[in-house]
């Protein structure tokens, strides 16, 4: 399984990568060939959980989770 790390970054932070947002983060990831996307968070090396992004029509998959430590 291949693990990407997304950094938040002030210059797209509009556009692609992860955002904080309220109490959580928006997330847009660019990947016009896959057909899955999961957004995972850990506690150390055990994942916490896991949400799926949804893909869009442009190739990048979006979404929001609530209640994520900044």
């Amino acid at each position: 399984m291949r693990r990407w790390c997304a950094t938040w970054s002030p210059r797209v932070a509009e556009t692609l990568g992860v955002a904080p947002a309220g109490e959580g983060v928006r997330i847009a990831i660019p990947a016009p060939q896959a057909t899955q996307l999961w957004f995972c968070l850990f506690e150390g090396e055990a994942e916490v959980a896991r949400h799926a992004l949804h893909p869009g029509a442009d190739g990048v998959f979006r979404g929001e989770v609530g209640d994520v430590p900044l």
